[in-house]
């Protein structure tokens, strides 16, 4: 009967259900049995980084400059701060190099007169048009026409 007892009790003590650990020492004058269960926790964090877009420069020329330095310097995240993503990808499409510049238009003061910048590269001419938009000038255009 003692025996049916402690196997009853080693038993029970074996199927815990919660998430603590238990210990549990049943004592007779035949045997001492313990049982012991533990689980154990682990949380992991990420951390994401958000651009919310552009963020406008004062001129068409610091704008197109910024964006042509980020580019030689193969830093897209940079580069993404002052111009829209698909200008981005047209200009990193390109191998980078010291662009020869050929000028910039100045076209007449006021909202939504685009400035377009032309250069001369190995590949050909890169044409990069700066929009004016609130709080600034940012890239929105970069087109690339083979010789």
């Amino acid at each position: 009967m003692r025996r049916t007892a402690l196997l009853a009790v080693v038993l029970l003590a074996g199927c815990g259900g919660d998430d603590a650990s238990t210990a549990t020492t049943t004592s007779t004058s035949d045997a001492t049995t313990t049982s012991t269960s533990s689980t154990s926790t682990s949380t992991s964090t990420s951390t994401s980084t958000t651009l919310s877009g552009p963020m406008p420069r004062p001129s068409p020329i610091e704008a197109v400059d910024h964006l042509l330095g980020a580019w030689r310097a193969g830093d897209r995240v940079g580069a993404l701060t002052v111009a829209d993503v698909p200008a981005v990808d047209a200009l990193f499409a390109i191998a980078p190099e010291e662009p020869d510049a050929r000028g910039c238009n100045e076209p007449p003061p006021g909202f939504g007169a685009p400035t377009y910048c032309v250069y001369r590269l190995t590949a050909g001419e890169l044409q990069v048009r700066a929009a004016e938009r609130e709080g600034g000038w940012v890239v929105d255009l970069v087109v690339l026409s083979p010789h």
